[in-house]
């Protein structure tokens, strides 16, 4: 190889590096995949009945998640039980019913998904279904 040629060739090789590290490339289809950067917001709950907890939580904006959002995975178990149950939410959705049993105090937390993972969870929900029987009426399920 010709000096000249090697020089062309290290002028091409530091141009692309650059490239790769520019905001440019970044923005690109060619940056690497990720999982959401950021967890969902604003997480609330509220026991509908004896077996049923209504939780809802603020989406993630587009800009936080380079790769499409496929949905949302609720994370959730009895506080005096190690293991956890899983239901997956659509991304059009931020809402769930969860099923659960009568009078127990649960712990729930919700993140984001992609086709390459799960970004982080956020702030951890307790919240306690009612008894069997017992019926509440929360003034926002009114207005």
């Amino acid at each position: 190889m010709t000096p000249k040629r090697r020089l062309l060739t290290l002028i091409f090789a530091c141009f692309c590096f650059k490239s790769i590290f520019s905001k440019k490339f970044k923005d690109s289809a060619y940056f690497i995949p990720t999982v959401p950067e950021e967890a969902p917001a604003f997480l609330q709950g509220y026991p509908v009945n004896a077996t049923s907890i209504h939780i809802s939580w603020k989406g993630l904006p587009p800009s936080r998640h380079k790769e499409k959002l496929l949905g949302y995975r609720v994370k959730y178990r009895r506080l005096s039980t190690q293991l956890y149950k899983e239901v997956n939410v659509t991304s059009n959705f931020t809402e769930a019913f969860l099923k659960v049993v009568p009078h127990t105090s649960y712990e729930i937390e919700v993140n984001g998904f992609n086709e390459i993972g799960r970004g982080p969870a956020g702030e951890v929900l307790h919240v306690k279904s009612l008894s069997i029987g017992r019926l509440e009426i929360f003034s926002s399920c009114l207005q």
